[in-house]
């Protein structure tokens, strides 16, 4: 996996940028997005799909109120939406292949990128993937029960332990990296240059930003 960014708090305006725009046949933004009809992300019988459609079409139609034209805009929030639940489906399918729960997968691909010893502190853990205290020990608890992870003693600090990915632990995430799923990833970061993930970036920790109560 890439290594991992930090984070920037700054709220300054972002410059603006033209892209180009996809073709008739890969656009899903104005031509596809129309007041009360909105292209379904998944099937309809998705829950998430629904809700997510729901969201978008409120969106939209309040564009006659605003007096702007936000057909771009609206596509971006309904693709962001489309996108995090193609990217939970999928993770989910890859951990449940494994016997996992999804959040046990991410507490071991944390410690995968952390070679050569694949491991990290178990509140290292915790702050990173956002568990709480409890939550934290059942993953560890199922983990190591499995035989994917293991805890040490932390020199110096009775209270802490270290959590190391065991020789079958490692195996399993790198089955986990060998899937289709994986490779699209990976081959979605080669594709997309340094320059437009740093954009998107910027974009996204905005949207964030201006989203969070």
């Amino acid at each position: 996996m890439g290594s991992t960014r930090s984070v920037e708090t700054s709220t300054a305006r972002l410059p603006h940028r033209k892209t180009p725009r996809a073709s008739s046949s890969q656009n899903i933004g104005r031509d596809s997005l129309q007041v009360g009809k909105i292209v379904p992300a998944v099937p309809a019988d998705h829950s998430e799909g629904n809700a997510s459609e729901a969201f978008v079409s409120f969106m939209v139609s309040s564009e006659s109120k605003s007096g702007v034209d936000e057909s771009d805009a609206i596509a971006c929030i309904h693709l962001i939406h489309r996108i995090t639940d193609l990217l939970r489906r999928s993770s989910t399918a890859i951990a449940e292949n494994g016997g996992l729960h999804v959040s046990d997968l991410y507490v071991m691909l944390l410690l995968h990128r952390r070679p050569p010893h694949y491991q990290a502190m178990a509140g290292e853990i915790q702050r990173a993937i956002g568990f709480t205290s409890g939550g934290i020990t059942r993953r560890l608890d199922r983990l190591e029960e499995a035989g994917y992870v293991k805890r040490l003693p932390c020199p110096g600090d009775r209270r802490a332990w270290i959590v190391q990915l065991t020789p079958a632990g490692l195996a399993m995430v790198n089955k986990s990296r060998s899937s289709d799923y994986s490779t699209k990833i990976n081959d979605l970061i080669r594709r997309i240059g340094a320059e437009e993930w740093s954009h998107m970036l910027s974009i996204l920790q905005e949207i964030d930003r201006s989203l969070r109560v």
